[in-house]
C-alpha cells in the first residue's frame, strides 16, 4: 500500500512582546501535537513567529520592523491558520513601505490572514496578570492596555469573531492545546472522502429513509417517504435567442427539470448560477432533495459534490454577507448551533474539501429572505445574486480546478417573475396540470412538444403521482378520479395538495367522498388538520387548543390579516400578534417559538413557515420580526377568510338590527382592505350549502331567512355607506383610501347577499333583485362614494372594472336621479335607463350605450342623442 502523503500546516504565531511565556507554551504545543501518534503520520506542523530562535531576523533602519518580519519570517497570508496572543500591549503604530498605516504589527498580521485563511484567527486575551508599567510611562502603558483590550474585545471594530480569555499561563495552554486539536482533526478531515461519503449517505437517507411528517402516522401505518411519492418536475425557460414582438412574451422552452440541471452541469462553458422558479406547492423543495440525492449517488471522481443548504438557515441577510461562508456556518456545528444536528464536521474548509472536478451549491427557499412586498424584496435578492455571484469568483481564483456553480430556488418573484432579467437560466415550475393550450398559441405548443416528445394539448400528471400515494398508503381505486376532478383543479396541480388528498383518503375516506366542491375538500382537510393537532401538539397543554371550532376560529383571524395585508398568502410575526390580540388564542401558537421546528409536524399541511427575514436601511423587514407562516396555497386562505366572513354574520344574528352601526363597522374592519374577486363569491355559496354535521359548530342555515335579514343592511350600507375602523385602510387614512375600504366593505355585504339570494333564488327564471337605494339621492351618495374612492381614473370607469362584479346592479337605473353624473368612459352594456334622469351627465366615451335600454321618459344631457 503506498504511503499517504503528508499534509503541511502552517501556523502563524502574532503578539507583541510581553506575553514571551505563552508564545513559548504555543511554540511546545505546536511541536507536540506534531509529534503525536494520531497526527505525525498524517501532517507537518510548523511555527511561524518574528521570535523563532532557530532564525536570525536581519533587521535595518530605512524601513519598519515588521517590513523585514513580513520578508524575511512571511505573513500570515501564506500559513494556514493564525494565533493571537494581547496582554497589556497593542505594539507601536507603524507606516509600512507601501504607506499604509497599522496601529501595530500585531493587528497587520490578523488582517492579513483574513485575507486568505478560511479560519478565523484565534485571539487569546489574559485578564488576570497584574498591571505593569511595561512602557516607562505609566500613561503610555495605560493607553497601550485601553488599546489592546480595545481590540480584543472588538470595542474598536477589529474584525476577530473567534476570542477566549485565559487567567494564567497554565490555563492558556489547557485551553490553546484543546482548541488546536479541534483545529488540526477537522483540518485533516475536511480532506478526505470519508466526509463526503457519509454527506452523500445523509441526502440520500433523506429521501429513502424519512418519513414525509405529513404522512408520519405512526403504528403499523405505511411509511410514505419522498422518494416513494416523488413525480418529476416538468419546467420551462425563455429562449434567450428569441427576440418577440413588441408586448410578448421570450418564447418558452420546455424541460424535464432533473435532465435540464444535469446538462448545465456537464456544460463547461454555462453560468456558474440557475434559478429555479414557482409557487409555493409547486415541488421546488422536493426537487431540490431529489436532485441532491441523485448527485450523491453518482459518487465517483468526477461527479459533483453537492452542499444542499436551506436559505432560512444562512441567518438575517446583511449586505456584506458571504453566502458561502454562511452556507458552511448552516451545515457545520459551532458554538451558536450546538443543538442542532449538522451533517458536516467542525472546521470543514469547502476550499480544500473537493473531491470530484465540481461543487454545486444548492440554495433552497430565497424567498425566505426577506418579507414578501416589503420596500426591501427585490433589493434583497438581486444583492443576494450580486455577493453569491463575488463567493464563487473568488472560489474560482483560489481553486480553479474546481467548477463552482449554485443553483437557487424560491417564488417566482424572487428571482424575477417575468423571467426576462433570467431568460435561459431560470427554470419556472410547472404544476402537475397544465391548463389546455389554446389554438394559436404556438409557444405552449412547442412547449409541450418538447415536454412529452409528442405534441398534445394538456399535461396532466396527476393520476401518475396519485397513483404512487395509492400504492406507498395501500389505498384502494376509489379515489382515482378524484385526481384528476376538475372542480378540484386548482388544489390537485399541486403536489402538496395532492399529497393532502391522498392523506385524506387514508385517514377519512367517506368525508373525501363526500367532499363535492371546493369547500367541502377544504372543511374535510381541516378536519385532518384539527386531527393531528390534538394528537402531536394538543397533547401539550401550553399550546392546546379547546375544540376544533377554537382551532379553525384561529386560523380564520390568520386568514383575515392576510386578506387584509392583500396578498392572501403572508402573515409575519407581527402580523399574527396583531390578528390573535386579545382573543384567547394569543400564546397558543407554538410556531414563533424559538425553538420553533420542534412545534412544525401538525402544521405543515396548511402552511409554509419563514423562519428568517432581512432587509435593507429603512425598510418594513427592519420594524418587524419576519417570522411568519405563509398559506400553503391561496385558495386555502381564501376558504378561512370565507368562513370567518359567514362566522360574523351568524354571531350577529338574531340581534343584528339592534345595532346595525356596530355591525357594519367590524364588517367593515374585516372587508375593506381590499376588494372582492371570483373565488370569495363562489366559496362563500359553496360554504353555505355544505352539509352540516351533528359535528359542527355552525348549524345548517336557511338562505331565505338570511337574506331577508341582510336586506335592510345592505340597503342602509347603499344609503349611507360603511365607515370601517381606521386601521382599514392601508398608511394614511385619507378621504381616497377610507373611500376605498367603504366602497370594499359594501361589495363584500352585497357578494354575502347574493350569495344566500342565489341560492334561494337562483334557479328561478323570475326572479328578481329587491335591493332599495334608500331614496332619490341613494345613488347619487354611492356614485360619490365611488367618485372618491377611485385612483386616478373617472367614476365610469368602475362600473367596467373586473373586480366590480355586480355592476349589472348598479347600472339599473330605472327612474334614478343621474343628474350631474360622471359616467366619462362606463360600460353601460345591459343598463336599465327607463325613466332615468340623465340631464346634466358627463356621457364623454360611454361604451355599449346601444345595448342599455331606455323609453321616452328617460331623459338626455343637452344636445346628446342615444345611439
Amino acid at each position: 500500500m503506498a504511503k499517504r502523503n503528508k499534509k503541511h500546516l502552517r501556523i502563524f504565531l502574532s503578539s507583541p512582546g510581553d506575553v514571551a511565556e505563552e508564545r513559548e507554551i504555543a511554540a511546545r504545543v505546536i511541536r507536540e501535537l506534531g509529534q503525536r501518534d494520531d497526527f505525525k503520520d498524517r501532517v507537518t506542523l510548523e511555527c511561524v513567529r518574528w521570535d523563532d530562535p532557530d532564525v536570525a531576523l536581519p533587521m535595518g533602519s530605512l524601513n519598519a520592523a515588521q517590513d523585514y518580519v513580513d520578508q524575511w519570517i512571511g505573513t500570515a497570508t501564506d500559513c494556514d491558520h493564525t494565533i493571537v496572543i494581547l496582554w497589556q500591549r497593542i505594539g507601536t503604530e507603524f507606516t509600512g513601505k507601501n504607506g499604509e498605516t497599522f496601529a501595530s504589527g500585531t493587528v497587520k498580521e490578523v488582517y492579513d490572514a483574513l485575507k486568505s485563511q478560511t479560519a478565523d484567527p484565534s485571539l487569546y486575551f489574559c485578564m488576570s496578570k497584574e498591571f505593569k508599567d511595561s512602557e516607562g510611562d505609566f500613561r503610555k502603558s495605560l493607553r497601550q492596555w485601553d488599546a489592546a483590550y480595545a481590540f480584543a474585545m472588538g470595542e474598536d471594530g477589529s474584525p476577530v469573531k473567534s476570542r477566549t480569555q485565559y487567567e494564567n499561563a497554565s490555563k492558556f495552554e489547557n485551553i490553546l492545546r484543546a482548541d488546536l486539536e479541534r483545529w488540526l482533526t477537522a483540518k485533516l478531515a475536511a480532506a478526505g472522502e470519508d466526509i463526503w461519503a457519509n454527506y452523500r449517505a445523509e441526502l440520500i437517507r433523506d429521501i429513502e429513509e424519512e418519513p414525509l411528517p405529513l404522512f408520519d402516522l405512526g403504528g403499523d401505518a405505511p411509511k410514505v417517504t419522498l422518494q416513494s411519492v416523488y413525480t418529476p418536475v416538468h419546467a420551462y425557460y425563455f429562449d434567450p435567442d428569441h427576440e418577440p414582438p413588441p408586448h410578448e412574451q421570450r418564447r418558452r422552452i420546455g424541460v424535464d427539470a432533473y435532465a435540464e440541471i444535469q446538462r448545465w452541469l456537464k456544460d463547461d462553458d454555462a453560468t456558474s448560477i440557475r434559478f429555479i422558479s414557482g409557487e409555493p406547492g409547486r415541488g421546488k423543495s422536493s426537487f431540490a432533495k431529489t436532485l441532491a440525492a441523485g448527485l450523491a449517488r453518482e459518487a465517483n471522481p468526477n461527479a459533483v459534490n453537492v452542499l444542499l443548504i436551506p436559505v432560512r438557515r444562512l441567518g438575517r441577510f446583511v449586505e456584506d454577507m458571504s453566502i458561502v461562508t454562511r452556507a458552511m456556518e448552516a451545515l457545520t456545528p459551532s458554538d451558536s448551533n450546538i443543538l442542532e444536528t449538522r451533517p458536516l464536521p467542525a472546521g470543514f474548509d469547502i476550499r480544500e474539501a473537493p473531491t470530484a472536478r465540481q461543487v454545486l451549491f444548492i440554495l433552497d427557499g430565497l424567498d425566505e429572505l426577506a418579507l414578501p412586498q416589503s420596500e426591501a424584496e427585490s433589493y434583497v435578492y438581486e444583492t443576494f445574486t450580486e455577493l453569491l455571484e463575488k463567493d464563487l469568483k473568488d472560489l474560482k481564483r483560489q481553486n480553479g480546478a474546481i467548477q463552482w456553480r449554485a443553483l437557487v430556488l424560491g417564488r417566482a418573484v424572487a428571482v424575477g417573475e417575468s423571467g426576462e432579467d433570467y431568460a435561459g437560466t431560470c427554470l419556472h415550475v410547472l404544476p402537475l396540470a397544465w391548463p389546455e393550450v389554446e389554438d394559436g398559441e404556438r409557444r405552449d405548443w412547442q412547449l409541450f412538444k418538447a415536454l412529452d416528445g409528442l405534441p398534445k394539448k394538456h399535461d396532466d400528471r396527476r393520476l401518475l403521482a396519485w397513483q404512487k400515494y395509492k400504492a406507498t398508503l395501500e389505498l384502494d381505486g376509489s379515489g382515482d378520479s378524484r385526481a384528476e376532478d376538475d372542480a378540484h383543479y386548482e388544489l390537485n396541480a399541486e403536489p402538496l395538495f395532492l399529497g393532502q388528498l391522498a392523506l385524506l383518503a387514508k385517514t377519512k375516506p367517506d368525508d373525501l367522498k363526500g367532499a363535492n366542491n371546493k369547500a367541502a375538500l377544504m372543511h374535510a382537510l381541516f378536519g385532518v388538520y384539527w386531527t393531528r393537532e390534538e394528537e402531536i401538539r394538543g397533547k401539550r397543554s401550553g399550546y392546546k387548543f379547546k375544540n376544533r371550532n377554537d382551532f379553525e376560529h384561529c386560523f380564520e383571524l390568520l386568514a383575515v390579516q392576510s386578506w387584509k395585508n392583500g396578498d392572501m398568502r403572508s402573515i409575519t410575526r407581527a402580523d399574527v400578534e396583531i390578528a390573535l390580540a386579545g382573543t384567547p388564542y394569543a400564546n397558543r401558537l407554538g410556531l414563533m417559538a424559538e425553538s420553533g421546528d420542534d412545534e412544525l409536524p401538525p402544521l405543515l399541511a396548511a402552511f409554509f413557515f419563514s423562519a428568517q427575514a432581512g432587509a435593507g436601511p429603512g425598510s418594513a423587514a427592519q420594524q418587524h420580526d419576519g417570522r411568519g407562516v405563509e398559506f400553503t396555497h391561496k385558495s386555502f386562505a381564501e376558504f378561512l377568510y370565507v368562513r370567518h366572513l359567514i362566522r360574523i354574520w351568524r354571531n350577529a344574528l338574531p340581534n343584528v338590527h339592534d345595532n346595525p352601526e356596530a355591525f357594519l363597522q367590524d364588517w367593515g374592519d374585516v372587508t375593506g382592505g381590499q376588494a372582492m374577486t371570483y373565488p370569495i363569491h363562489n366559496l362563500l355559496r359553496e360554504e353555505i350549502t355544505r352539509p352540516r354535521s351533528s359535528m359542527d359548530d355552525d348549524p345548517s342555515v336557511d338562505p331565505n331567512a338570511d337574506q331577508e335579514q341582510l336586506r335592510p343592511l345592505l340597503e342602509r350600507a347603499i344609503k349611507d355607506g360603511i365607515q370601517p375602523k381606521g386601521s382599514t385602510a392601508a398608511g394614511l387614512p385619507t378621504i381616497r383610501t377610507i373611500a376605498r375600504a367603504s366602497l370594499n366593505a359594501e361589495e363584500a355585504l352585497l357578494v354575502l347577499f347574493h350569495a344566500y339570494w342565489f341560492i334561494a333564488h337562483g334557479d328561478k327564471a323570475d326572479a328578481r333583485w329587491r335591493i332599495g337605494w334608500g331614496g332619490r339621492r341613494g345613488l347619487a351618495r354611492m356614485l360619490s362614494r365611488l367618485n372618491d374612492a377611485s385612483i386616478q381614473l373617472p367614476v365610469g370607469r368602475l362600473f367596467g372594472h373586473d373586480l366590480f362584479q355586480f355592476r349589472s346592479l348598479l347600472t339599473t337605473f330605472h327612474g334614478a336621479n343621474l343628474i350631474g353624473a360622471n359616467l366619462i368612459g362606463a360600460d353601460l352594456r345591459s343598463a336599465i335607463l327607463r325613466g332615468a334622469n340623465l340631464s346634466g351627465a358627463n356621457l364623454i366615451d360611454v361604451r355599449n350605450l346601444d345595448e342599455a335600454r331606455w323609453d321616452e321618459s328617460t331623459q338626455w344631457p343637452a344636445g346628446f342623442t342615444p345611439p
